[in-house]
């Protein structure tokens, strides 16, 4: 019943504002309609995005991909269906009628062209079009995005006709507001589907209930939420250890002998960095002979492998290990594949598919238990509202260690000689645009 009603409306928006795009106005006209005319658009287009999907040609697809773009203000907006406010203000005003909390995405480049920075193409190929987050995000949120600066893009020009364009460096975060804009929450980077649908559902209804407080309530009850989170991410974290613990824990416990146990340790770990996408290093090997040689306290180099009190201390076969054990948070959906597979991806599909999962299993956990735990930490700590331009500049400087005093972002180190002349640096940018 409610999805009939749901197409019901998608067909008047769309009588409503057809006649207004084709007397000339164009995407622009159905811009200013929000997110119903989008919904109309996309209803328009139903069959033709349905093909697209299947991978079928569709005539003048890249016209009408243009044209739900150019509306929603996202690049590959056909896959996710998700309308953009670019002003913040319009946002508020929008989400102040419908009484909803604001999702506002802060990124490097624009999320409507194809060379934003590299975690926002992640975030519109293989996390927006995922129907758990779509849906949320088009239902229950407002949503707006903003630049911090346009992304370095490099180009390899191998004099035969050849390019490779690619970004560099940058990154990107969600910020959860309240309807009238206050920051209650911030996740940085790129995660999976599935905990990112969860942080909608967690920091959205906190950020909804926040939003009818007095200002000293609000606070508090800010910092409550981030106490408990901040406490429940160091939980997760040493559950995480034991579980990785536990599995070379059982081959120090039945080992007949010191190949036997040294094999199944290096067994292990190599499984987890193949699933992970990360290679077994020489580093697990040396801890697994270690492991072996060590019979009097065998534990010894065990605990030196899972027991990094704080998640920065990590090294990359714990991270590996720790990945594998979400990697069930790192599905794509199917909307998501054919997206993926509408661009081309080179070398093996299926291999490539598998390597994404594991970087964004890898992401998840590195992000939810360095960065996120920082992001609980100063809100816990903090004596008022945290508002979003200082938090801002806070999260680019101290998580992503691209401060706005950098302006090369860090690929120009100081003291470092290029055998170039200026060190191969040109600048027409002024002071005062700087």
């Amino acid at each position: 019943m409610r999805r009939a009603t749901l197409c019901l409306a998608a067909l008047v928006l769309s009588l409503i504002f057809s006649p207004l795009a084709r007397a000339g106005g164009g995407p622009e006209c159905w811009r200013r309609g929000g997110p119903p005319a989008l919904a109309a658009l996309m209803a328009e287009h139903a069959e033709a995005i349905q093909r697209h999907r299947d991978g079928k040609p569709v005539e003048n697809w890249a016209k009408i991909a243009a044209d739900l773009d150019a509306v929603a203000a996202q690049r590959d907006a056909w896959a996710s269906g998700l309308y953009w406010y670019t002003d913040l203000d319009e946002a508020k005003a929008a989400a102040k009628r419908e009484g909803k909390p604001i999702v506002s995405l802060r990124l490097l480049g624009r999320l409507d062209e194809d060379l934003s920075c590299a975690n926002s193409r992640y975030f519109r190929t293989t996390l927006y079009p995922a129907a758990e987050v779509s849906r949320r995000m088009r239902e229950n949120f407002i949503l707006h995005w903003s630049s911090e600066r346009p992304v370095p893009v490099v180009t390899v020009d191998y004099g035969d006709g050849r390019k490779l364009q690619r970004t560099v460096t940058g990154n990107s975060a969600h910020y959860l507001m309240t309807s009238d804009g206050e920051v209650v929450d911030v996740l940085p980077g790129l995660y999976g589907a599935k905990p990112f649908a969860a942080w909608l559902d967690e920091a959205g209804g906190m950020a909804k209930r926040v939003a009818a407080m007095t200002a000293s309530d609000r606070v508090a009850a800010v910092k409550t939420y981030h106490v408990r989170e901040r406490d429940d991410v160091a939980a997760q974290w040493a559950a995480d250890q034991r579980a990785v613990g536990a599995t070379a824990s059982a081959a120090v416990a039945d080992a007949s002998g010191v190949s036997s146990l040294q094999g199944r340790w290096i067994t292990s770990a190599a499984a987890a960095g193949r699933a992970s996408g990360v290679a077994s290093s020489p580093v697990s090997a040396r801890r697994a002979g270690e492991l072996a040689i060590s019979k009097v306290i065998p534990e010894r180099p065990l605990v030196r492998l899972v027991s990094a009190a704080d998640p920065k201390d990590a090294d990359e076969a714990l991270w590996a290990a720790i990945a594998n054990l979400h990697i069930g948070d790192a599905m794509i959906d199917p909307v998501a594949v054919a997206l993926i597979r509408s661009k081309r991806p080179s070398g093996n599909f299926d291999t490539t598919l598998l390597q994404l999962r594991a970087s964004i299993a890898q992401d998840t956990v590195r992000n939810e238990y360095t960065l996120h735990r920082r992001v609980h930490e100063w809100f816990a700590g903090a004596s008022g509202s945290l508002a979003f331009e200082p938090l801002n500049q806070r999260v680019y400087a101290e998580l992503f260690l691209t401060p706005r005093s950098d302006p090369w972002l860090g690929l120009a180190p100081a003291n470092v000689w290029s055998g170039l002349e200026e060190d191969g640096l040109t600048s027409t940018v002024t002071a005062s645009a700087r």
